[in-house]
């Protein structure tokens, strides 16, 4: 029987964490981070009203973001534009010695509404992405055996490590015929337009190739085995097909 094996990984040098995108593995310490702007105004960068407007005002290699407060807070009126590299390696404004600079949301906000009906990934929301579709951060199909980037070898030091954030699930890899406890998932069933907002290193896994995101391992194991995720020439991902008789 043909098995596929389906993985997204982040082309470039392999990084234990790279939160900001520069294909290096993040340095700066929780909290601290470079910043070129941090709580800018978002209408300031040529009128913007939308993060996708703003990417010409943060440079290449740098992470531009909604603004993140010291409270954990995001507020979309204002943007960031930081990096995580070392202190010793920042060509602008330092971070750090007690100014407060979140990675990411620490934790999810409550539910605007109350009782929810559908909240698989657990981030106080009503589910939104259709299915067969999510938010990824680059983490689908990665490899316990391989450690890659460094995550760890189980769900909970994948957690602890910061490789899927706050508001995204972490679980065994949902593969064509059902859960693979080998590899591991980090996704969000938010829709498409909050995917989208959160920038690089996030990904909407059916703009990837047609990739699939089954929501639960009964729709894994209706794909059935023979079935692939997706195929396809990738931009920014790799997908890895392997075989076993």
């Amino acid at each position: 029987m043909k098995t596929a094996i389906i993985a997204i990984l982040c082309l470039g040098a392999t990084a234990a964490r790279d939160l900001d995108g520069d294909g290096v593995e993040d340095a700066a310490a929780d909290g601290d981070c470079c910043a070129a702007f941090y709580g800018a105004n978002l209408a300031d960068c040529n009128g913007a009203t939308t993060l996708a407007d703003a990417q010409g005002c943060c440079a290449s290699g740098w992470l531009l973001r909604y603004n993140i407060g010291s409270d954990g807070v995001e507020d979309q009126t204002q943007i960031d534009c930081i990096s995580f590299v070392a202190e010793a390696d920042c060509t602008d404004n330092w971070f750090g010695a007690g100014i407060n600079c979140p990675h990411f949301i620490p934790t999810a906000p409550p539910s605007p509404t109350g009782g929810l009906t559908r909240d698989l990934d657990g981030d106080g929301y009503e589910d939104a992405a259709p299915a067969g579709e999510c938010c990824t951060n680059g983490g689908y199909g990665n490899s316990f055996a391989d450690n890659e980037y460094g995550c760890g070898t189980t769900l909970a030091e994948v957690q602890a490590g910061g490789c899927c954030p706050a508001g995204f699930l972490v679980r065994y890899s949902l593969q064509p015929g059902g859960e693979d406890q080998t590899r591991w998932d980090c996704v969000s069933f938010v829709d498409k337009a909050g995917c989208t907002a959160m920038g690089p290193p996030y990904q909407w896994t059916a703009d990837v190739a047609g990739l699939g995101c089954p929501h639960t391992a009964a729709a894994a194991e209706a794909l059935g085995s023979d079935s692939a995720l997706g195929s396809g020439p990738l931009l920014a991902t790799a997908i890895l097909a392997a075989a076993a008789l």
